[in-house]
């Protein structure tokens, strides 16, 4: 009978023993996997950003790091109005409104700037990394569908290493990783900046400049203020609509706030009209500024190098 009762006991132990076992190696197995992904993942970053700058997305484009120091407004917004150069995209490209900045602590002011290159590097399989990417078949058809010939055919995430390069006294090199179908909006983006460098060259630049900067700082102010009050504008418009929501099916005394706010709008709608025509005003002499400058370019007569475009 004890020995029934221990076989009974052994079978029944066994399998426990055997199960608890096979989910440590599963476990062992699975922690191995994660490790050894994420030493892929340090590898590659390791193999391919080599250079002081890190990688970020912003505004569809993947960019280095974005500058995070002061930027000349004034000067900003005269490239803004003659090339498309937002403040955005400068600080993308580390572009103060006056130098471009390396990681390193490097400066490449903008009239030394002689040329500007975009150049694709190669394609890199991005496993997991964040990076923007497409997702393609390992091997596609034509139509850009699944290869069915091949067994085991799976997708891969693909990132183009893309190199923005701005030669001068100092050379400061980029190296950008994008989605495929960005490439172009990238190259326009360094087309901006090509533009930009010609424009601090001329020989009128520092007129032009002291031009701008004789209005721009009243035009900034008033820009700020009309935005103010907007925002302002806003809230009031919301707080109007709820307390009449509650004046007219809850509460009737709640009619006299929705008038105080719709006293209120009225006063801001005036200032908000007065505001503007005084805005229009400012922006005259900048906008005149940035047609003398645009005519320039159009002539031709400001140019700088063709960057190479491989």
């Amino acid at each position: 009978m004890g020995c029934a009762l221990l076989t009974l006991l052994l079978l029944i132990a066994f399998p426990i023993v055997m199960l608890q076992s096979e989910w440590e190696r599963r476990a062992a197995r699975s922690g191995e996997k994660l490790a050894l992904q994420q030493r892929r993942i340090q590898s590659f970053l390791t193999k391919y950003v080599e250079n002081p700058f890190s990688i970020r997305r912003h505004d569809r484009l993947a960019a280095v790091e974005c500058w995070n120091g002061p930027v000349d407004l004034s000067r900003i917004d005269l490239f803004e109005r003659t090339t498309g150069l937002v403040e955005s995209h400068a600080r993308m490209l580390r572009f103060d409104g006056k130098a471009f900045h390396s990681g390193g602590g490097d400066q490449l002011p903008l009239e030394s700037v002689l040329s500007v290159s975009v150049s694709f590097s190669h394609y890199v399989i991005t496993p997991k990394t964040g990076l923007p990417s497409v997702t393609r078949w390992r091997f596609s058809r034509m139509d850009g569908g699944p290869d069915l010939r091949y067994s085991g055919n799976s997708s891969q995430d693909f990132s183009s290493r893309i190199i923005i390069t701005f030669t001068g006294p100092v050379n400061l090199s980029a190296a950008v990783f994008s989605s495929p179908d960005d490439f172009m909006e990238l190259h326009s983006l360094a087309d901006k900046a090509k533009a930009a460098a010609a424009i601090a060259r001329s020989r009128n630049f520092a007129e032009w400049c002291r031009r701008y900067d004789l209005t721009f700082p009243a035009f900034a102010s008033c820009l700020n203020g009309l935005d103010s009050l907007k925002r302002e504008k806003s809230k009031l418009q919301v707080a109007e609509s709820q307390a009449a929501l509650v004046a007219g099916r809850y509460n009737p005394k709640h009619s006299a706030l929705a008038s105080l706010a719709s006293n209120r709008l009225a006063e801001l709608d005036a200032t908000i009209q007065r505001e503007e025509r005084t805005l229009s005003q400012l922006a005259v002499p900048l906008m005149e500024v940035a047609e003398e400058i645009r005519a320039e370019l159009a002539t031709g007569v400001l140019a700088i190098n063709d960057g190479s475009l491989d």
